[in-house]
């Protein structure tokens, strides 16, 4: 009778490092997909503000130009080149000559 209880219990503990185990293991799948999922959803949703904010900005950058304010076309490159996602911003001429930057060296120089 007692080897039929150590067997019982052997199997017991067995079974309950399967289902640890199994529990471990789909946890990690689980985070391992949601992360994935929500990182694809984030970089969507960051594109098309990007693309949004872009947009927006090309109306009011043709109406500067249409002017010939260059000033508020400055203030509106650096307001923008301001945010962290975005590295540099230009505007150029039918030349190629960078006439807006957020970063001002650039500024006079050529595309190419």
């Amino acid at each position: 009778m007692k080897e039929v209880v150590l067997s019982f219990s052997k199997i017991y503990k067995k079974m309950a490092v399967w289902i640890l185990v199994s529990v471990i293991a789909s946890i990690f799948l689980s985070t391992s997909i949601l992360n994935g999922l929500l990182h694809k959803y984030f970089s969507l949703q960051l594109k098309e503000q990007v693309y949004s904010t872009l947009s927006g900005v090309d109306w009011a950058v043709a109406e500067f130009l249409e002017n010939n304010d260059l000033n508020s076309i400055q203030r509106l490159s650096e307001s923008i080149g301001a945010n962290d996602y975005i590295d540099t911003i230009r505007v150029y001429d039918k030349t190629g000559k960078i006439i807006s930057s957020n970063k001002r060296s650039e500024i006079g120089k050529y595309a190419f």
